[in-house]
């Protein structure tokens, strides 16, 4: 399992207003973080004996279906974790994997 809570935010009722270095600290936290997290759980789970649950766990809100654009960088993230927890689950099905 994965529990990652960490996320950023730059919030502004302008979306383009925090600007593209924010933007991308805030991707480097929401994103990249849970995808250094995804590493260890998936390195993990290798030395798990066969009988435990092996599950990727993602929690989130509804931003990446029902965008806002005061919260671009949070919304973004989200969808972006989403997808990696998606693909993942998906590419690792065969070792049982959830």
């Amino acid at each position: 399992m994965i529990a990652e809570p960490a996320s950023s935010l730059s919030y502004s009722p302008d979306a383009l207003a925090p600007g593209a270095e924010a933007l991308a600290n805030s991707l480097n936290i929401n994103v990249t973080s849970l995808y250094a997290a995804a590493i260890e759980a998936v390195s993990g789970f290798s030395s798990l004996p066969d009988n435990v649950t092996k599950t990727l766990i993602y929690t989130g809100n509804g931003l990446p279906w029902h965008p806002d654009h005061s919260f671009n960088d949070l919304g973004m993230g989200k969808a972006a974790s989403a997808y990696l927890i998606e693909a993942l689950s998906e590419s690792l099905k065969a070792k049982g994997y959830q």
